[in-house]
């Protein structure tokens, strides 16, 4: 079968979730939310020493480029630039964090963990540019031109060698990210093939959902353990981190709409065949997985820095739109009053997070 046939083979799909018990097959005891919340060990060990390195090569970037530049170190003159050298790896890795390029899934394989990377270094290189011109600070360009290139060239190399390392121990079966895929038996069969021939790319299939029930109860050596209505229940199940969702025609953006809703509260990971571009938009990013082109589905961030930003916006806003339009609630609030019984304000319990 060839990678067109794989993403255009059809699957049927009843448009719902079912919210029965899948019964265990393999032994594996379902995990909860807050288990499959946490990030693996792996992840966590190898996105600690991506931090580490970045900061290394940070601390090492600044000594070159002053050493380079200035040769004597124990001068007045020098003294800034020593601090500012200190300064550079927090406000590296800083950056890198915000540019989310510690993201468990830009690490390990593609290419847009090193583009963010170098981001990071234009936008930062851009930003003390900037910054020097509007206080009227100066400042060597010979450093600038040292040190940030220096940093963000070495940053990549380290991350390579992060990578080389992830990959030797992938083929050992280690550091893999469990896969449940739903789909037609031929794509699933297909998709776990490759996987297997290239297992730098992380991706272990651990359980399959086939179009409906009663079909075989294995696919190329994975199990089947349940059928579409069962995607969200199977990765409780064996304890997966992504599911892959195959090219079914019959399967619309609404249904993959629901099962990412699903999906959102364990942050599991869902990458959906090219065919099925009415989930695409904003949310939805494109990452290779083992030769296929997969597209990535984003679940809303709103933690750390941009949950700071958007609940700063959503409360000045809310305040100069209240302060605009007092002079009009008040009307409004005393014919209300004058004109019925009960209070100016309406009261309503609304759905909130979770």
């Amino acid at each position: 079968m060839g990678v067109g046939e794989w993403l255009q083979e059809g699957c049927v799909f009843d448009g719902e979730l079912s919210t029965a018990p899948v019964r265990p097959r393999d032994g594996r005891r379902a995990s909860t939310p807050a288990e499959r919340c946490r990030l693996p060990l792996w992840v966590r060990q190898y996105r600690g020493r991506a931090m580490f390195s970045d900061a290394a090569c940070a601390v090492l970037a600044g000594v070159v480029a002053v050493a380079v530049r200035f040769g004597e170190v124990m001068t007045p003159y020098v003294t800034p630039y020593l601090a500012l050298s200190a300064v550079l790896p927090p406000l590296w890795t800083a950056a890198i964090t915000v540019n989310r390029a510690y993201e468990p899934r830009m690490l390990g394989a593609g290419t847009e963990e090193f583009r963010r990377v170098v981001q990071c270094g234009l936008m930062l290189t851009a930003g003390l540019a900037i910054g020097a011109y509007v206080t009227k600070t100066d400042i060597a360009r010979g450093y600038v031109v040292l040190a940030l290139p220096l940093m963000t060239l070495l940053t990549l190399a380290a991350r390579q060698a992060l990578r080389r390392g992830l990959h030797r121990r992938r083929e050992r079966g280690d550091c893999m990210r469990r896969v449940v895929v739903a789909g037609h038996p031929a794509g699933v069969a297909e998709l776990v093939r490759r996987f297997r021939l290239e297992p730098e790319h992380g991706m272990q299939v651990v359980a399959a959902c086939l179009p409906a029930a009663g079909g075989p109860r294995e696919v190329a050596g994975v199990p089947v353990l349940g059928d579409f209505t069962d995607v969200a229940l199977v990765v409780d199940q064996t304890a997966a981190d992504t599911v892959a969702v195959l090219g079914c025609p019959e399967m619309d953006g609404v249904a993959l709409s629901r099962l990412a809703w699903r999906l959102e509260r364990t942050r599991t990971e869902l990458v959906v065949a090219p065919a099925l571009m009415e989930v695409a938009g904003p949310r939805t990013t494109i990452r290779p997985a083992a030769g296929l082109p997969l597209l990535h589905v984003e679940h809303p961030d709103l933690s750390g820095p941009r949950q700071l930003v958007k609940n700063l916006f959503d409360r000045m806003a809310a305040v100069v739109l209240l302060v605009a339009l007092a002079p009009l609630l008040a009307v409004l609030a005393v014919a209300v009053r004058s004109s019925s019984q009960g209070p100016a304000l309406f009261r309503q319990t609304r759905v909130g997070r979770g």
